[in-house]
């Protein structure tokens, strides 16, 4: 083979060596970051009708969040565990949902006795919490309880029973009727991703 035509051959195989690396480079990208459809999303529950307060000391119900996927998630002010890492992580959460998103997010404290709505609105400032966006409640333990059990994350029996060391480390994606669809590893940063990732989907086909 004369140099010339060696030369060719070098460029070309070349040329080809760097498609397939970059047809390689996309898949491996699908596979890792494959597009979310809502159908593909499970029916796990149905979050039922409540009616709590607000940080603001304002009537909160379900019908507030109607039309609109919503993240959920149970907490109390004074845990000194891990509660305070899950407001810092729905933080992070609300950033990557974007500014143009509508998606609220719901905070419904399991120690409704010491949380009062003076107490969650100076954690929400302690916090930066994005208020306009993202509900911190409070209310009778019957109904947080009663919310808890509808979502799997309380026995059954009396919701009034419910104490502060009955909550769940998982954000909890709600759609705009209400049925739960994921629940999401608050410390595991792949499973917030998916969390963002699905939520939007959601949003999307509302």
């Amino acid at each position: 083979m004369n140099p010339h035509s060696m030369k060719t051959s070098r460029i070309v195989l070349t040329i080809i060596l760097a498609v397939v690396a970059g047809v390689g480079a996309w898949s491996i990208n699908r596979l890792q970051h494959p597009s979310t459809q809502p159908s593909q999303l499970p029916v796990l529950g149905t979050v039922p009708e409540f009616s709590l307060r607000d940080q603001n000391n304002h009537v909160f119900q379900r019908k507030d969040l109607a039309g609109h996927p919503f993240i959920l998630e149970f907490f109390f002010t004074s845990c000194t565990q891990f509660c305070s890492d899950m407001t810092e992580k729905m933080k992070g959460v609300r950033a990557a949902l974007g500014p143009a998103s509508k998606i609220p997010t719901v905070s419904i404290s399991v120690d409704p006795d010491d949380d009062t709505p003076t107490v969650l609105r100076s954690y929400a400032k302690a916090h930066q919490a994005d208020l306009p966006m993202w509900h911190f409640l409070t209310g009778p333990k019957a109904t947080i309880g009663r919310i808890m059990q509808a979502l799997y994350l309380m026995p059954s029996g009396d919701p009034s029973k419910l104490t502060p060391g009955e909550h769940s480390k998982r954000f909890i994606l709600v759609d705009g009727t209400f049925r739960t669809r994921g629940y999401y590893d608050y410390s595991n940063p792949s499973s917030l991703r998916q969390l963002v990732k699905d939520a939007l989907a959601l949003e999307a086909a509302r």
